[in-house]
């Protein structure tokens, strides 16, 4: 269960005990009081407001759709790549590579830029779902930037 505490304002959620493919999602616009039994979160829907009370809200799972609608460049390996390079001299990026997530370096050997993969920050075998607010406050964690839709549809 979502508990307020694992999202932050700009998350996307949903609305529910678990996600189905009917669910409300809605980006977070405030969040009530955890101690409040009738705690609130107001988030911003696709053709509305609407408000997730307490224990039933979740998280969005997080798919190639949602990867295309973060902006993530797609490459022949069925990669979803994000650059997360901080400075100009830097390569880095975060790859979801089928179940599995990356922070990637490109160095150069022989002039040629090869991959190294730095390290796994995430795999199916550890934890079966990756969800779209995690990978948000991941995102802002490394980079220190919101990751932003590039559309604002929901």
């Amino acid at each position: 269960m979502l508990k307020n505490t694992d999202i932050r304002i700009g998350n996307i959620i949903a609305n529910g005990i678990e996600y189905k493919d009917t669910s409300v999602i809605g980006k977070v616009l405030s969040i009530g009081n955890d101690e409040d039994e009738n705690e609130q979160i107001l988030c911003e829907c696709s053709e509305s407001f609407e408000w997730f009370f307490k224990d039933n809200y979740c998280g969005v799972p997080l798919t190639g759709e949602w990867h295309e609608k973060f902006g993530a460049e797609k490459n022949g390996f069925l990669e979803y790549i994000y650059d997360i390079s901080r400075f100009k001299n830097s390569d880095l990026f975060l790859v979801f590579s089928g179940d599995y997530l990356y922070i990637r370096e490109y160095g150069e050997i022989n002039r040629i830029k090869v991959p190294t993969d730095l390290i796994c920050l995430w795999n199916k075998d550890l934890k079966k779902e990756f969800y779209v607010h995690e990978f948000q406050n991941l995102y802002q964690l490394i980079t220190g930037k919101e990751l932003i839709l590039k559309n604002k549809i929901i």
